[in-house]
């Protein structure tokens, strides 16, 4: 759960991440792609593409992220 204005800086993976948004309002930025995103929204991010993403508005953001991998890895950018 991201905090309003928060969220992880840019960052990838070796591997698809799947996004499900439960609640709240979001900013992501997908290999330098801008677009906002809310409850309901499905986002696949493809291995590599460089991303991060931040909660908008004044309730918090929460989501479902599936790591495509048996373990996590994540390069901070």
């Amino acid at each position: 759960m991201a905090s309003p204005f928060r969220g992880p800086g840019p960052h990838r993976h070796p591997y698809d991440e799947i996004q499900f948004i439960r609640e709240g309002r979001g900013v992501w930025t997908v290999n330098g792609k801008t677009f906002e995103g809310g409850a309901g929204d499905i986002f696949v991010i493809k291995a590599g593409e460089i991303h991060s993403f931040k909660a908008i508005g004044d309730a918090p953001l929460v989501q479902v992220d599936i790591h495509v991998s048996p373990r996590f890895i994540q390069e901070n950018l």
